[in-house]
């Protein structure tokens, strides 16, 4: 562990998912995973990776377990929560490709004020 002001640190990092029932009741968290960043990566090495070998792959295996919640349980609505390091083109095309049944909802904040294409019109996040 440590303090966020030291470089030298034990850091354990949770990305959490939440069920809502219709009556918009929190059931609470329904999944967590948690883990530590490998010493050894640098951040350049992210442009040279497929999405499979970067520590970002975790969006999307913990996305894709939660559209299996939400198949299973229809009526609640499974959410999960990214920071911005979970605004990855990966995710929102798997989002997308997601069935209705299947699909969980999400909310990433985002990193950069991306474009966005509505009702054939373009335009940004902000």
């Amino acid at each position: 562990m440590g303090t966020l002001r030291r470089k030298e640190t034990n850091q354990q990092l949770l990305h959490t998912s939440i069920a809502i029932t219709p009556s918009r009741d929190n059931l609470g968290i329904i999944e967590g995973s948690m883990w530590q960043r490998d010493k050894e990566s640098s951040a350049n090495s992210r442009y040279t990776k497929s999405i499979q070998d970067k520590e970002s792959r975790r969006w999307l295996d913990h996305y894709e377990s939660l559209c299996e919640i939400q198949e299973r349980c229809p009526e609640t609505t499974i959410v999960s929560i990214a920071d911005r390091e979970g605004d990855i083109h990966e995710w929102f095309q798997l989002a997308e490709d997601q069935n209705e049944q299947r699909h969980a909802s999400y909310i990433v904040r985002a990193k950069a004020n991306r474009s966005l294409e509505i009702e054939g019109e373009d335009t940004t996040l902000l």
